[in-house]
């Protein structure tokens, strides 16, 4: 039986350390050294740099250099990591992708002091879909980055943010309901199914695994495989980026 090895990473524009650091170095040879390790059929990555076209986009960058043929980067928001770029969805893959979309979460536009006294305003987050074509079935890939409301004083569990997460899952279940599907996501929070219940059954989606990925021990990023595929392997892989590199094979 065909295996399917998906993994995730928010690689904070490519750079190490502590997340924040705004104007930072790029060290996207690190990462892609891992990714051409790891050799992941379909990456997901979150927070790369794309700047709209005045320069390649660290997906495109990640792909000619980690030999995957096919990539799209899906700008969303300026980013705080470098004031020359915008911080976006990347998907790479070994296969072809088509029907790229993307969906933005409604913003409620708050706004906080960070630690330094500069003034932080919410960006943009949202989700991109697609069509990923394997070995003559087309699989549909979710790839989100949500918001990071507790550098905002808010709570994503509030009553306000509930029909965000319904129109979520409501998208999540119609994907599967036309083809096997497979989400990643940022979802900036723990545990998930305070947010995401509705999809979370052994008959509809399945939580790949719950480890710390991020450096402070709490768990951020998930995989979301649709209960139609069955789970060989998962990895959690702690990085010196700020965000640990997370993936799963997952039987076709």
């Amino acid at each position: 039986m065909a295996q399917l090895r998906v993994a995730t990473w928010n690689i904070g524009a490519g750079i190490l350390g502590e997340s924040h650091q705004e104007n930072g170095e790029e060290e996207l040879t690190y990462h892609i050294d891992l990714i051409r390790r790891q050799n992941p059929d379909i990456l997901c990555l979150q927070e790369a740099h794309d700047y709209l076209g005045a320069k390649e986009s660290q997906t495109a960058e990640i792909a000619r250099e980690a030999g995957y043929e096919f990539a799209h980067s899906v700008p969303i928001s300026p980013s705080h990591l470098g004031s020359d770029a915008h911080l976006a969805l990347g998907i790479l893959s070994k296969y072809p992708i088509s029907d790229v979309t993307y969906t933005e979460f409604p913003n409620p536009n708050l706004s906080a002091t960070g630690p330094g006294g500069n003034e932080w305003v919410l960006f943009d987050k949202g989700y991109a879909t697609c069509a990923v074509s394997v070995d003559g079935e087309d699989v549909s890939l979710v790839n989100a980055h949500c918001f990071p409301l507790h550098y905002f004083n808010a709570s994503p569990t509030e009553a306000r943010f509930e029909p965000m997460w319904r129109e979520f899952s409501d998208r999540l279940l119609a994907l599967r309901s036309t083809r096997r599907t497979v989400a990643t996501i940022d979802l900036n929070h723990e545990p998930i199914d305070e947010l995401l219940p509705a999809v979370l059954a052994p008959d509809l989606y399945v939580n790949a695994f719950t480890a710390p990925t991020i450096p402070k021990g709490i768990q951020q990023d998930y995989v979301l495989y649709d209960s139609a595929f069955a789970l060989a392997a998962q990895e959690v892989l702690p990085t010196q980026a700020d965000h640990s590199y997370c993936q799963v094979v997952l039987q076709l």
